[in-house]
């Protein structure tokens, strides 16, 4: 603390020389090298991380896009006309119940009502692979059989349990 008080009081003894004329010039020459190599080293850096991206883009579309095409659903509609409809009047006949379940104004045990929608989630799964096998045997009578069967116990398991809740009510 002594040395810095000391330098401070005698400050003026240290102010007597200037720097050379061309110093500010030297100096002035050295920060722009400093600044090229650190733009360059920016530039660097940006047009990596730009590869970076733009490789991560390009697979991923290439990738998201085969992922898309291999999966492919059929389904019903894509059979013919007629099944088309079948399946939407399913479908309709599905949500519908769903809605009326839903909206039912009694008081239902949590767990029974999980189970239904476990049981529903399961044919839902069955369903899924029933269009993958359909996808393959595009036509076959027994595909679309079960898959139109798979429509009728949702909407029977769901009739059931309207009913029963209603009873109850």
């Amino acid at each position: 603390m002594d040395d810095f008080k000391n330098i401070t009081e005698n400050k003026f003894l240290f102010d007597s020389e200037e720097p050379n004329d061309d110093h500010f010039d030297k100096f002035a020459e050295k920060l722009k090298k400093q600044k090229k190599t650190l733009f360059s080293m920016y530039t660097r850096v940006a047009a990596v991380a730009l590869i970076l991206i733009v490789s991560s883009v390009f697979l991923k579309t290439v990738v998201f896009t085969e992922t898309i095409q291999n999966e492919t659903i059929v389904s019903l509609g894509d059979v013919s006309n007629e099944y088309k409809e079948v399946e939407i009047f399913y479908k309709s006949d599905v949500e519908t119940k769903l809605v009326e379940l839903e909206t039912l104004d009694c008081r239902v045990d949590d767990s029974q009502i999980k189970m239904v929608f476990d049981e529903l989630d399961d044919l839902g799964d069955n369903y899924k692979l029933l269009q993958k096998d359909l996808q393959n045997n595009i036509g076959d009578e027994r595909i679309i059989h079960a898959m139109i069967s798979n429509y009728q116990v949702r909407v029977e398991i769901l009739d059931q349990v309207i009913n029963r809740i209603k009873e109850n009510c």
